[in-house]
């Protein structure tokens, strides 16, 4: 596959199964497990952990697919065609809660 568009194509429909696949694998472990279908939001997966005192833990997970290395960074976009003119839409990947 040497086409730019074809290459493209192929790793958004890796991306899309990799998540289906990430979301059974957590899904055989805690059950309540649902893919977000929001193409702009920071995370792709809702895990919801049953705690042992009987409450809940709500957990966002991203998946990333990656060949050499992963990147941290969310929010942007790649391709020649795209142009963003500030860095306000992308954002670290953190523990730390965001408001």
């Amino acid at each position: 596959m040497s086409d730019p568009g074809d290459i493209g194509k192929q790793a958004s429909i890796d991306g899309f199964a990799h998540e289906h696949i990430v979301a059974g694998i957590l899904m055989k472990r805690y059950q309540n497990v649902s893919l977000v279908d929001l193409p702009l939001s920071p995370y792709d997966i809702i895990i919801v952990r049953k705690l042992s005192y009987g409450g809940e833990d709500i957990i966002r997970a991203q998946v990333k697919t990656a060949r050499t290395s992963v990147s941290f960074t969310g929010g942007s976009r790649g391709g020649v065609d795209r142009e963003y003119v500030s860095d306000i839409k992308t954002y670290t990947q953190s523990q730390k809660l965001r408001m």
